[in-house]
């Protein structure tokens, strides 16, 4: 059922957490983390109604309430949004996928000296400067995931801090794609392709390690980078990655 994911999330969610003083319940303990019940008692909902909810019946679910899950559960900032992607989700199909880059984009990325590339919100590649493609190479995978798992002239020197962040970021980032057939496709190709994208998939990480470089094992030697991604105003689901080298 599609609410098998959100369900799932506020399962892990809630057997992450540790009860306090406000949430405790009397009685004895078998149960990992918080109780459905003191969830309920939290959020101010019924515990048979945030039963189902986990469970993935049909119910409905205002965005106030799901307000009170996500205090009652503690989520951070990211645990919430990904929340509410998740049951929006399940209320409606996603937007549909940007599949070619916005001319003004291009111009703005081919206009800078720095090495940059446009994808979208599956992180399929749409557009690559002549910077990018002179450090990087030409992107045989036109998607970001599938050239770090895929494609063995990529590498990094902290490859494996990298890849931990890309699949947490991703995760976080495509709640509403869940039941899209392009994301179980991507999803379901590289898990079967990379045992090591199929582990950190199967870790459900949301948050992303701290990772402030990458270090591109680059023919010349290593080149460390800066880098960032930014989404520009007017371009739903459209986002620029730019890289800077690291002065010494």
């Amino acid at each position: 059922m599609p609410t098998t994911t959100l369900g799932a999330f506020l399962i892990r969610t809630r057997e992450s957490r540790t009860p306090d003083a406000a949430t405790r319940t009397p009685g004895r303990r078998r149960v990992k983390g918080l109780r459905r019940e003191e969830v309920a008692l939290a959020a101010g909902i019924s515990p048979t109604w945030y039963t189902w909810l986990e469970q993935g019946r049909p119910v409905t679910c205002s965005r106030t309430t799901l307000e009170s899950v996500a205090r009652a559960l503690r989520m951070s900032a990211t645990e919430r949004r990904h929340l509410f992607d998740l049951a929006d989700a399940n209320l409606e199909p996603p937007p549909p996928l940007v599949t070619r880059v916005p001319s003004q984009l291009a111009t703005f990325v081919d206009a800078t000296q720095h090495p940059a590339y446009v994808f979208n919100a599956l992180w399929d590649v749409l557009h690559v400067n002549a910077a990018a493609t002179t450090l990087f190479g030409p992107f045989t995978h036109a998607n970001v995931l599938r050239r770090l798992f895929l494609d063995d002239t990529w590498r990094f020197k902290n490859a494996d801090a990298i890849a931990q962040s890309a699949v947490a970021q991703f995760r976080a980032a495509t709640g509403r794609f869940q039941y899209s057939d392009a994301f179980q496709a991507l999803v379901g190709g590289l898990a079967d392709a990379s045992p090591a994208f199929r582990t950190l998939w199967e870790r459900k990480q949301l948050e992303p390690p701290p990772l402030t470089q990458k270090i591109l094992l680059h023919a010349t030697g290593p080149i460390a980078l800066h880098y960032a991604t930014m989404r520009p105003d007017g371009f739903d689901d459209v986002s620029i990655a730019i890289y800077v080298r690291r002065c010494a």
